[in-house]
């Protein structure tokens, strides 16, 4: 699936920690698992980033992997 860059949505980057993981609880029920590709965003406290994966069974994808072993 392919989403419109999160970042349009206000919940994605909110300070309201609960604002972002409504957020997240919606992301989740599109799908039934979360592969971070991102490593560039992985640190940041953002909805899709920080809360999804703990809603779902994640791993990292094959950029991440890549970056792990340098």
């Amino acid at each position: 699936m392919v989403l419109e860059n999160l970042r349009y949505n206000a919940a994605e980057t909110s300070k309201d920690e609960s604002e972002r993981q409504e957020f997240a609880r919606r992301l989740a029920e599109l799908g039934d698992v979360f592969v971070s590709d991102g490593f560039g965003v992985v640190h940041r406290k953002q909805a899709s980033v920080y809360e999804l994966p703990s809603l779902l069974p994640s791993a990292a994808g094959t950029l991440i992997s890549r970056e792990l072993e340098v």
